[in-house]
């Protein structure tokens, strides 16, 4: 199956963050940098954490991207609740402009290209995303939204290290927590106010993050590129715990 090209759709609060990120992860892994930490953690100006926390304080209140992550929690916790998904999956699919026309078959079509089976409604032709095509969008994603090659070489490498983390959530292993991806955004704001130094992992994990939140909606198979990413960033960052 083809990859069709994203149209992420962003505010200028995603435009700034991502432009921030892009920045740092730019400075942390350039050769030659001088600087007493270790090469995994960045120490922010007083600039660059207070525009971060301001501009994670924004997506906190923003409704719209915490229904996104919602939806990647609940797809993926141990005892999911298949209703409050699908209903989140066709308000953001109506509010984007779709219709709610064939509304089993696209919810059913969508549950398979991420490889979870809730309530799949016989007859479709789906199939689950092979990894390396996600990979490939991932890139095309990030390539895209104008990040700088070794920040995109950073991310891409930062999701082929999530292949076993994705394939075990969708073989239900393992499950994500409710709510994971609003602490791990809420504990990123906290380290930026306290001036403790970020660990590159997290900024990596935190673009990834807002990265494919551009492209939920869009299309199917954006959408579900957008939620396997999710779910496999927040993963990896609770293993890091």
């Amino acid at each position: 199956m083809g990859i069709y090209s994203p149209e992420p759709r962003f505010s200028i609060r995603e435009k700034k963050i991502l432009q921030l990120l892009g920045k740092l992860l730019v400075e942390t892994s350039a050769a030659g940098t001088k600087s007493n930490l270790p090469h995994d953690r960045l120490a922010l100006s007083d600039d660059e954490a207070d525009e971060l926390s301001f501009l994670i304080s924004q997506l906190l209140e923003n409704r719209e991207f915490l229904e996104k992550v919602q939806l990647t929690d609940e797809l993926f916790a141990k005892d999911p609740n298949e209703k409050l998904a699908r209903e989140i999956f066709l308000r953001g699919r109506k509010n984007f402009g779709h219709t709610r026309a064939m509304a089993t078959i696209q919810w059913s079509d969508f549950q398979i290209r991420i490889g979870r089976f809730l309530n799949v409604s016989r007859g479709t032709s789906a199939s689950v995303m092979p990894f390396d095509h996600f990979a490939e969008m991932e890139r095309r994603l990030f390539h895209k939204l104008g990040l700088a090659n070794p920040v995109v070489e950073l991310l891409c490498n930062r999701i082929a290290a999530g292949q076993e983390v994705l394939e075990s959530l969708q073989a239900e292993k393992t499950s994500s927590r409710r709510g994971q991806t609003q602490r791990f955004l809420k504990r990123l704001r906290q380290r930026s106010v306290s001036g403790i130094p970020m660990a590159r992992a997290n900024l990596e994990i935190l673009a990834i993050v807002i990265a494919d939140s551009t492209v939920y909606w869009t299309t199917r198979d954006w959408t579900a590129t957008g939620t396997m990413s999710v779910a496999v960033a927040t993963a990896l960052q609770h293993r890091r715990r």
